[in-house]
């Protein structure tokens, strides 16, 4: 008989420990690696030897996190000094740029807003050259052709750096920004950007697809509902397209501390997966063998995903929703692998 309760300490724990200490040291100390070495490499590794009585594998796992936790926020906050970076360049000239639509946009009330992963810039008088890395586009519409994730685009516009505002001890919205990956921002009008031909591949095709319901869904709601803050509501909650919900609206979510409703994130992805499991496992409970040897719900709790996957992207797949999603995903993998007797360890891997 298995035993149903494991008292042993999450293997998992410490490593998941490390690498938040190594992503803190390299958010506050970026060049400081002989503060991270001796310092807390030494001391965290004396305190798994002689108080947690890791094995020699798991410590050594822990290094590697450790590490990767450093070098991951160190290498965002500084990107890389060559002239491959589009950070090189955001100097506030003109620029003719070419990149690829890589996120569904925000909608405004006169402009749209899109990430731009950039393949080349060139400016007048000098070679084009081929650069990496991401800018904020805002493309404002009188006319023009609608553009869509991942075309391939090119316009002329002024390339910004991302600024912080003055205010003391204000949120760090560059840093912010490095995070994500995107090193300054640029504007256009929709009428003077060129779509450059390209094949599309099927998973553009597919999260085209999704992206056009999620507009559809969003004009809907703002067309039929005549209460319209009411309406941006809902499509938060359905869709995570906030940019329609008022500021005095979010400024109420906020002082009520409910401001993590409107993001796609956990409570949402487990209702959804909560109501295909129930429609899975109801179905293949019709089948006897299935339910009798334990398969429809292992199977239900794999098929549950799919669906859980395609409502991530149509959301927008934003942060909070990638946790929430490999969250799930993780707890299915155990519960498969009947490990969910150990929720501690599921939650820190």
């Amino acid at each position: 008989m298995k035993n149903k309760t494991d008292h042993r300490f999450p293997p998992l724990l410490p490593v998941t420990l490390f690498m938040v200490i190594g992503i803190l040291v390299g958010n506050r100390y970026p060049f400081s690696l002989g503060i991270l070495a001796p310092g807390c490499l030494i001391l965290l590794i004396s305190i798994c030897f002689f108080f947690l009585k890791l094995k020699p594998f798991v410590i050594s796992i822990c290094c590697i996190a450790l590490f990767f936790g450093f070098f991951s926020s160190a290498r965002m906050l500084n990107p890389p000094g060559s002239l491959a970076s589009i950070s090189q360049f955001t100097d506030s000239s003109k620029y003719t740029i070419t990149g690829k639509i890589v996120s569904f946009s925000k909608d405004y009330q006169r402009k749209k807003r899109v990430t731009l992963s950039c393949d080349m810039v060139e400016k007048k008088g000098l070679r084009p050259v081929r650069v990496q890395g991401r800018i904020l586009l805002n493309i404002y519409y009188r006319q023009g052709q609608i553009l869509q994730y991942g075309d391939l685009i090119q316009f002329k516009s002024p390339l910004k750096p991302i600024r912080n505002f003055s205010n003391p001890n204000g949120f760090d919205y560059e840093n912010y920004m490095l995070y994500a990956g995107v090193y300054g921002s640029a504007y256009a009008n929709a009428s003077k950007i060129e779509i450059l031909l390209q094949p599309i591949r099927i998973h553009v095709r597919v999260i085209r697809v999704l992206e056009h319901l999620r507009n559809q869904f969003f004009d809907f709601a703002m067309d039929k509902l005549k209460n319209k803050p009411v309406a941006a509501v809902l499509v938060a909650l359905v869709t995570g397209k906030k940019e329609a919900i008022p500021l005095s609206i979010k400024d109420l979510f906020s002082k009520a501390g409910a401001s993590h409703i409107l993001a796609i994130s956990g409570l949402h992805l487990s209702i959804i997966a909560l109501g295909f499991f129930s429609v899975f496992y109801f179905l293949l409970a019709c089948f006897p063998r299935l339910l009798m040897s334990g398969i429809a719900k292992k199977t239900a709790g794999i098929l549950t995903l799919f669906p859980l996957f395609f409502y991530g992207v149509f959301s927008g797949f934003s942060p909070s929703t990638q946790r929430a999603f490999i969250m799930t995903s993780i707890f299915m993998i155990s519960f498969l692998g009947e490990r969910e007797n150990n929720p501690l360890n599921t939650l820190t891997l």
